[in-house]
């Protein structure tokens, strides 16, 4: 997994070469939540995937919900 930082390295990598890509963020939790607000999720066209919103769980929606956009 890579951090917070690691996103964002990679989102604007992705931008700085015109890729498209998808980018997720947890904006708030209740419960037990795997993940804290702010935990963030990059999927690249190529389907690239840096960083974790949920631990596992909700990351292959994530990686379908981008590749529909691209």
């Amino acid at each position: 997994m890579t951090g917070h930082n690691g996103v964002w390295n990679a989102l604007y990598e992705a931008w700085s070469i015109g890729e498209t890509s998808g980018l997720a963020t947890v904006v708030r939790t209740f419960g037990s939540a795997p993940r804290p607000a702010g935990s963030s999720m990059l999927v690249t066209a190529e389907g690239r995937v840096v960083g974790s919103v949920s631990g596992g769980y909700a990351e292959g929606d994530v990686v379908e919900r981008a590749a529909r956009r691209s």
